[in-house]
């Protein structure tokens, strides 16, 4: 999940040709085990299913009766204008093209017989699908971000000069935490600073009354009661009579939570950096646990991963506050826990006391709020605390923030090692393989022969590397080639080639090509594989049998 986690896709096709929309679902499921494919017969019948329940894609044929693909893809776009809409359409034209592109068609594909177009629409889908999901997971982070912003409480004073008393509105008091004093001598007011901030405050209201300037500063309060709190505090001379400042009106915004947050976000961003160096998933869940204890104040907090069967949430990183609490931490049932019904929902979700909870996984502990944040198909991030209500709106923005960090980094993680094993695989094929076999850099130039390559082209291995793919490829296939390379490179999926090749001695031959590329995590193309035989005296049989025949 690119990242894209990997999520199921739910596609919907239509055709008026029942046994096409058979052949193809089998295809893309076959091709892909996270698509399921539902498949409909009438465009009538695709925009009632959509308003129902809408799925993450839609393939559409363009000739149907009663509504045609064009007319089907403007009634879904009056209601979902995001929606991933390809056309799969057995008679291209530039007309229909372009008909299609005005009314926001996501991708055009014209149908083909060879199990490669179902390949490419394979590919086109997921693309489709993963594309909308980023930006939807781009929305969310930047409404998290929004959320985070707080605005302190506020409040307003007056200093009279003449009596030396602070007069105090509401919001004041209440920041000051004397909810019942309306007013307070100005020494009294000083003392309530922290004890290196009060020469300072003395100072600047002392040039308030002498310069007649409005001042703005940051002190730290000490009210007593409760933790210290940092002020944002304006003053503005006020000058009733004659030319002298009798007294001074100013306000304060308490900003401890805002700059908490802005703390909180630079360190989260910091977090985010080292989980992009992780290289694997034990070291992500690590960083991710003591991000949540140490940032966001989360002292008892594990990160529980799912097992291959999707069965159980297993723990695989806690704090140490979290063991003092509960001792030894168990796995999770998917089926019948708080933590299972979070990850099975996809939604973060608040408790005040787990313990009133019918699926409480944590019965018989001094544990009572709980804040749950899914990780996607990988798992569930859950803190915990011994008071009720403990988690606010600001602690699942910034949890969330969080959460969607640890996500990219265990999708990334997780395709490295698929691309690893992969690339272990593709390697022991390569160097056994009967077949040439050819590996290509990301520009399509020479990296690796095997010794049949070696054979088959004339060429070492240290000789060719570096060389570009038309050293030997026959000059009249070159544009032929060059097409199949782009798609390559483009990602498009595999390809099967049949051309005219030309050895190192110069002597032509007919190579028959399958090539396969692998690409990183945010799909980009890392290498091509391609293995290849020697077929030119069966291509040349083929033709004499077909001059005998004729």
């Amino acid at each position: 999940m690119t990242l894209v986690s990997e999520q199921q896709i739910q596609v919907l096709h239509v055709d008026d040709e029942p046994s096409l929309t058979d052949r193809t679902a089998t295809f893309l499921e076959r091709e892909d085990d996270k698509f399921t494919v539902e498949t409909a017969n009438s465009g009538n019948e695709v925009l009632e299913r959509v308003d129902s329940h809408l799925p993450d894609c839609i393939v559409s044929d363009y000739n149907m009766p009663g509504m045609d693909g064009l007319e089907l893809l403007q009634g879904v776009r009056e209601n979902n204008p995001d929606l991933p809409f390809i056309l799969f359409t057995g008679k291209g034209s530039e007309e229909v093209a372009s008909e299609a592109i005005s009314a926001d068609v996501t991708d055009y594909l014209q149908k083909g017989t060879g199990s490669e177009t179902y390949e490419l629409l394979t590919n086109r889908i997921r693309n489709a699908v993963n594309t909308r999901r980023e930006a939807e997971r781009a929305d969310r982070q930047e409404e998290l971000m929004r959320l985070t912003e707080f605005a302190g409480n506020t409040g307003g004073f007056e200093f009279d000069r003449e009596s030396g008393r602070v007069l105090l509105t509401v919001g004041a008091r209440r920041i000051i935490e004397r909810p019942n004093l309306t007013e307070i001598p100005v020494e009294e007011a000083i003392e309530l600073f922290h004890p290196d901030d009060r020469e300072e405050v003395q100072q600047a209201l002392e040039k308030g009354f002498e310069a007649g300037d409005k001042l703005r500063d940051t002190w730290r309060l000490h009210p007593g009661g409760s933790d210290e709190r940092l002020l944002d505090v304006t003053i503005t001379p006020v000058v009733e009579s004659g030319e002298q400042v009798t007294k001074l009106r100013g306000a304060v915004n308490d900003i401890t939570e805002k700059k908490t947050r802005e703390r909180q976000l630079t360190e989260l961003n910091r977090a985010t950096q080292a989980l992009l160096e992780a290289e694997t998933r034990q070291e992500v869940a690590d960083i991710g646990v003591e991000a949540a204890s140490d940032i966001l104040n989360f002292k008892a907090n594990a990160i529980h991963i799912s097992e291959a069967d999707d069965t159980q949430l297993v723990p695989v990183a806690q704090t140490d506050d979290l063991n003092s609490l509960i001792g030894n931490i168990q796995p999770l049932p998917v089926t019948d826990s708080i933590a299972g019904r979070v990850y099975r929902d996809g939604e973060p979700a608040v408790i005040a006391d787990v313990q009133q909870d019918s699926d409480s996984h944590n019965t018989g502990t001094d544990l009572a709020g709980h804040l749950y944040l899914p990780l996607a198909d990988h798992g569930v991030l859950i803190a915990g605390s011994e008071k009720r209500a403990a988690f606010d709106q600001q602690d699942t923005a910034l949890g969330e923030l969080l959460a969607g960090s640890l996500i990219a980094a265990l999708n990334r993680v997780e395709h490295e090692q698929t691309t690893r094993q992969r690339q272990q695989e593709l390697a022991l094929l390569f160097e056994e393989s009967p077949l040439g076999a050819v590996q290509w850099d990301n520009t399509f130039r020479f990296e690796r022969l095997n010794a049949r390559a070696e054979e088959i082209l004339g060429y070492g291995e240290q000789e060719i590397r570096g060389e570009p793919w038309k050293t030997i490829v026959a000059a009249d296939d070159h544009d032929k080639i060059g097409t199949v390379v782009e798609s390559l490179l483009n990602a498009n999926g595999g390809e099967h080639a049949l051309n005219r090749n030309v050895r190192k001695d110069g002597e032509v031959f007919t190579g028959e090509w399958h090539s396969r590329v692998v690409t990183n995590a945010e799909g980009d193309v890392q290498s091509v594989f391609s293995k290849f035989q020697d077929v030119t005296e069966r291509e040349n049989r083929k033709r004499g049998l077909e001059c005998c025949v004729e």
